[in-house]
Formats: C-alpha cells, sequence, structure tokens
C-alpha cells in the first residue's frame, strides 16, 4: 500500500452513523463520503463524539448553549489534544492535511452552522414545548468542539479547511467536499 501523505479529520458519526442522535441518521455508509475519501486514498482521522461521551445513545437532541459550559469544553481539550499532537506529527513530517468535516446541525460538529434555542427545563405537561422548539434556529457559527479544535490548532500554527456535510443535501454537498478535495490533492506518494 502507497502513502497518500495526505489526511482529513472527519466529525465521528461520519464514520460511524450509529453515534448519532436517534432518528438523524438519512444515509448508510456505503453511500457516504467516507467511500469517497477511501477511493482517493485519504488518510481519515476520527474525531471524538463528545456528545455520546457524555450523554450516550439516549440522549436528547441539544442546542450550542447546552454544550457551551466549562466541563464540555475541558472534555473537548482533553480528547482532542491526542488527535491535535497527530495532526502536528503528520504536518512536521510533510503530510498534507486537507481539512476537517463536519456537520453542519451539530451544536458540537458543525462547521458553518449550528443548532441555537431556548432548550432546556423540566419534561412537565404545563411546559409548552412546541414553543421552545419553534424558538430554535440554525445559527451562522461553528459547533462547541470544532471551535474547540480550531483554537488548538491556531495556537500550533496549523491552519486547515473546514468543511460542511450538510445532510438535508448530502449527495450533492459531499460532491462539492470531494471536488474540493480533489483539487488539493497532491499527486505525490510515498
Amino acid at each position: 500500500m502507497k502513502r497518500s501523505r495526505q489526511i482529513v479529520l472527519v466529525a465521528n458519526c461520519i464514520l460511524n452513523p450509529n453515534a448519532k442522535v436517534y432518528g438523524l441518521v438519512q444515509s448508510d455508509l456505503k453511500n457516504s463520503i467516507i467511500k469517497d475519501l477511501m477511493d482517493e486514498n485519504i488518510g481519515i482521522i476520527q474525531m471524538p463524539c463528545i456528545e455520546m461521551e457524555m450523554c450516550g445513545l439516549r440522549r436528547w437532541g441539544q442546542v450550542r448553549e447546552q454544550l457551551d459550559h466549562e466541563a464540555f469544553r475541558n472534555r473537548c481539550r482533553k480528547r482532542l489534544k491526542p488527535i491535535v499532537q497527530q495532526v502536528c506529527d503528520f504536518d512536521k513530517q510533510g503530510y498534507k492535511i486537507l481539512g476537517i468535516i463536519g456537520i453542519d446541525g451539530s451544536p458540537a460538529c458543525g462547521i458553518h452552522f449550528t443548532p441555537t434555542g431556548d432548550w432546556y427545563g423540566e419534561f412537565n405537561s404545563e411546559l409548552n414545548y412546541s414553543d421552545r422548539i419553534s424558538n430554535m434556529q440554525m445559527e451562522p457559527a461553528p459547533g462547541i468542539m470544532i471551535q474547540e479544535l480550531e483554537t488548538m490548532l491556531k495556537r500550533k500554527n496549523l491552519t486547515v479547511k473546514y468543511y460542511a456535510l450538510n445532510e438535508v443535501d448530502l449527495y450533492e454537498n459531499k460532491n462539492k467536499i470531494m471536488q474540493a478535495l480533489r483539487s488539493d490533492i497532491s499527486k505525490e506518494g510515498e
């Protein structure tokens, strides 16, 4: 096997859709961007799913405000530290870090958009949840984990491109990402 010397980082659920909140899986692995990355011989580093680590599989969908606290950010930094170390070593050895692929609409892994809203509190019959749900919207901001990763990489003087999968139009979106990655791919292998 030849080394492509090209790496991408991907949100955990891109490689493992089972980590997603129930009800959000729209595609299977055979149609995912992972196959396209493998076809191009691009190395893949899977980022952790901090939401699953802290809340498990049976979690509710969350908004950015619920994750924007010091305990969640600390966990992100702790879990991302060895990944940033790997990225730095790859970079130092001349590998090309093609980018980071996140999931728009994720409060942790969003790149361009993350959900925001007044979503918290006790479950009881006196609260009007339809009002709270209708209050949620997509804000043009990164998810908490992506924000922490970006800060950590900047501290190491590493600049990378960020790409967002949007599961509403996954097929067209993944093709645009692959087109952008292909334009950056160096054809030098080991």
